[in-house]
């Protein structure tokens, strides 16, 4: 009886640690490609965006750098000049729009459908993702989900992808879950034994 309640105790602190974790901030992978533009620049990297000071809608300015954008980090690869690694600190606004749509999170955004029936991703006048830099060095928003290597005098690139990185407390559930079943087998066999 004593396993049985060790198992019940380990397996509810997973689950509220889960629930404190599952929080409006999410990470999501991003990755961008100059194919479209005939070059072979490349980018990829992370944002973490805290949904509780996101307008769906459309955000823009400095002020949002650091609240509603958390963290940022983008490497940038195989341009004719400006490769590197960036992180928020090197950007100074950034610019949001879903054309008034609640997208999924939890999904891949690009190709999620808009009002109007608008693809985030596809129909550029009508959503956007994009991050500005004063600095030349710095990748620079030029158009919609578009950036340019070397403060926009570079190679451009064009985003591909934005999607949710799972959480921790997410794996960290699914491994309780995991040692909860094996325990359990184990438990089962010694009683048969």
């Amino acid at each position: 009886m004593k396993t049985k309640n060790i198992l019940t105790l380990i397996v509810a602190a997973g689950l509220t640690s889960f629930a404190a974790n599952a929080d409006a901030v999410t990470t999501f992978n991003i990755q961008y490609s100059g194919a479209s533009f005939g070059n072979n620049a490349s980018a990829v990297g992370t944002v973490t965006l805290d949904e509780t000071q996101l307008s769906q809608r459309f955000d823009w300015g400095t002020g949002a750098l650091g609240t509603t954008v958390l963290g940022l980090s983008l490497t940038v690869s195989g341009a004719s000049i400006g490769n590197g690694t960036f992180t928020l600190s090197d950007f100074s606004s950034w610019q949001w729009d879903t054309n008034g749509t609640t997208l999924d999170f939890s999904k891949e955004l690009f190709g999620q459908t808009l009002q109007g029936g608008k693809i985030f991703g596809a129909d550029d006048m009508y959503s956007d993702f994009n991050v500005f830099a004063y600095d030349i060095s710095v990748p620079n928003g030029m158009n919609y989900f578009t950036l340019a290597t070397q403060g926009g005098f570079g190679d451009l690139l064009k985003m591909t992808s934005m999607s949710a990185v799972p959480e921790p407390s997410t794996y960290g559930l699914i491994g309780i879950g995991a040692l909860g079943v094996a325990f359990a087998a184990r438990r089962r066999k010694l009683k048969k034994a």
